[in-house]
């Protein structure tokens, strides 16, 4: 069942001798050999490879890169990664890692100059990307010769940037993947490409609709691609989710399927027969203790590796006379699951300056930058980068080195963690307000560090300053990325982008600014057929003129909003809206203010009492007290700028509780 795992094997108890393990995966890997051959053939594959956390097929991905790099010398082997959320994910951003892998791996068997180099580099961004890169690129290579002819050629290029723009949604797209299609098509010819994107269900609907627009071209090229994929990470509303079952069923794309391996007695079993036997070599572990392990991890790949972890560090088993042995039972009180193993046993083992860099490092991502971390905790880079590669690396293996990262002159290395519970592992025993510290001093010293070119990160840049609450930040960010995706994104993208601006304009109390924002949005989501981001941009709208004191506009985009919500179930049935986000009480005390406001005494009194009582249509069961107090507020404002308005005092009464207490 799985591999590339790395077990610690003390020499004699003493030293730490790292080895690689790969054991029981014969089938998965013969079928991608089968696949490969296909493909060699000329016949293009695309594989899915499947599986929960910790089942192992990041493993298998490298064990099977790592033969075919080594078995076929003439084949280009590239992979990616994808990071990030849907929402924020850069579009069609996994596809044009690989392409830019490509490139630079062809240059390197090439031996192209320098110039050639830079050329094709600048070639990888033209693709699909913004209209702003087609300005800065055509204008720097015509710099090259002249400046009064780069100005003039700036001028032209913004004209074209333009008419490209003009295109509609759907002819974009075509002009896009077959853009990329054309390029994977000429290295093709070439060479054999074995392409694989790993972790795709954090990728965005762009991506995964070139997916299927690939699978639908490489049929005659000499490549295999490969996705891998969490599916317990898919939602029922999830794109990818319904593509994966088309894919699969309809089109008859292949999958391996981790998860059936590791739902079988005899699959687990015989894995940690062979891991045990491979790892631990040679050993007289009995065949109750083999028991024992199977039942408690369920051949859980990386819970085997990190149980055995465990008992080696207790004393459990150690070499006796040059076997592996069994020397004292196990702690019945040991974690049941994997998550809690790392948490309450490795993590225990790490150093407590240690720890912080490691949690630093898990703020900025699954992948992290050396400089960032050693910034943003004020300490010199050349120290955290030998832990890094010597105690939390080569010996506790908690992270290994990364692709670096070349940026204005300067190359940075970065790091990862060896497996996402790792990483997990390390940002949850962070404190709610230590994460919101570090996610802003990250961001900062990452938007320090890229300095002019920000904005090429402002997809990972926004998640944090919107976790440290720095709106600011977070809005300029959002603003850039809505700008970016113009004539690039789909409308359901871009109404969620929009609706994140207009969210941020509100925080920061830039109500007259926010209201286009929300009615953009609504557009945008009427577009996309998207009903659930049209309630919220009518929802957001009612707000924002609330806030605006103009309360009869507030008053009719609330009555909007409840009468939407209304013709939605009806028409698409209790069961859909039942799974989209209630309205909440909040709703209910802003319209029946904006009632009292318009001198509407009995309705808003009415309302009031709808809002506050204990089965309210569309809320959830509980009355938030921040809500509760909110209305309190408004009624007082109300009452300071109007006195003599009707039915403010008895209302004010209605309110005058806490919550829990009987009305």
């Amino acid at each position: 069942m799985i591999g590339w795992t790395q077990a610690d094997l003390p020499d004699n108890g003493t030293g730490a001798d790292e080895q690689q393990v790969f054991v029981a995966r014969e089938a998965q890997i013969s079928r991608l050999d089968d696949l490969l051959r296909q493909a060699l053939d000329g016949k293009g594959q695309i594989v899915f490879v499947s599986g929960k956390a910790g089942t192992g097929k990041t493993s298998l991905l490298k064990q099977f890169l790592a033969r075919v790099k080594e078995t076929r010398p003439e084949t280009l082997v590239c992979y990616s990664e994808c990071h990030g959320t849907p929402l924020v994910g850069d579009p069609l951003r996994p596809f044009d890692d690989l392409l830019a892998e490509i490139e630079q791996e062809a240059c390197n068997r090439s031996k192209l100059l320098k110039w050639r180099k830079w050329i094709q580099e600048r070639q990888k961004r033209l693709i699909g990307r913004s209209k702003a890169e087609w300005k800065g690129l055509l204008g720097d290579v015509i710099g090259i010769f002249s400046p009064l002819i780069s100005l003039a050629f700036k001028v032209a290029s913004m004209i074209l940037a333009a008419l490209i723009g003009t295109k509609d949604d759907g002819a974009a797209d075509e002009s896009s993947f077959r853009q990329r299609y054309e390029h994977l098509a000429s290295y093709a010819q070439r060479w054999p490409l074995v392409l694989t994107i790993d972790n795709f269900q954090r990728a965005d609907d762009r991506t995964y609709a070139l997916l299927e627009d690939t699978a639908a071209r490489i049929r005659k090229l000499r490549v295999l691609l490969i996705v891998a994929f969490r599916p317990e990470d898919l939602s029922w509303d999830n794109p990818l989710y319904t593509l994966w079952n088309e894919m699969t069923v309809r089109e008859g794309i292949p999958e391996i399927r981790l998860d059936e391996l590791i739902e079988e007695e005899d699959e687990q079993r015989r894995f940690v027969d062979a891991y045990l036997d491979t790892a631990y070599r040679p050993n007289r572990f009995d065949a109750q203790l083999r028991r024992e392990i199977t039942r408690r991890t369920e051949g859980l790949p990386l819970f085997v590796r990190e149980l055995l972890r465990l008992f080696q560090q207790q004393g459990w088993i150690r070499q006796v006379e040059g076997h592996w042995t069994q020397v004292a039972r196990p702690d019945r009180r040991l974690p049941d699951t994997v998550e809690r193993l790392i948490k309450q046993a490795r993590w225990s083992k790490v150093e407590a300056k240690d720890q912080k860099r490691l949690q630093v490092a898990s703020v900025e991502g699954e992948t992290f930058t050396l400089q960032v971390v050693a910034d943003a905790i004020e300490e010199d880079a050349s120290k955290v980068c030998e832990r890094f590669d010597g105690e939390l690396g080569q010996r506790q293996q908690w992270i290994r080195s990364a692709r670096p990262v070349r940026l204005t002159g300067h190359t940075y290395h970065r790091y990862g963690f060896w497996h996402s519970f790792y990483h997990e592992a390390a940002y949850d025993l962070l404190s709610p307000a230590a994460k919101k510290q570090w996610h802003g001093r990250v961001g900062k010293v990452k938007k320090t560090i890229w300095g002019a070119a920000w904005q090429d990160i402002a997809t990972e840049l926004v998640e944090h300053f919107e976790l440290a609450e720095d709106w600011d930040e977070a809005l300029a960010c959002y603003e850039h990325i809505l700008r970016e995706w113009q004539g690039l994104a789909p409308p359901e993208r871009l109404a969620q982008v929009t609706l994140k601006c207009a969210d941020m304009l509100q925080r920061l109390e830039r109500v007259e600014v926010a209201l286009p924002r929300y009615q953009e949005a609504e557009l945008l989501s009427v577009q996309a057929n998207d009903p659930i981001q049209r309630r919220t941009a009518l929802t957001g709208q009612a707000w924002t003129r609330f806030e605006m004191e103009s309360y009869a506009e507030a008053e009719r985009l609330f009555r909007s909003v409840l009468s939407f919500e209304a013709s939605l179930e009806k028409s698409s049935g209790s069961e859909v809206v039942e799974k989209w986000p209630p309205l909440g009480r909040r709703l209910y005390f802003g319209q029946a203010v904006a009632q009292i406001a318009n001198g509407e005494q009995e309705e808003g009194l009415t309302t009031l009492a709808t809002a506050l009582a204990p089965d309210a249509p569309e809320t959830n069961d509980r009355i938030d007290e921040k809500d509760l107090l909110d209305a309190r507020q408004w009624l007082r404002r109300l009452r300071e700028q109007h006195p003599d308005t009707p039915g403010i005092t008895e209302a004010l009464k209605l309110v005058s509780f806490e919550p829990g207490e009987p009305i």
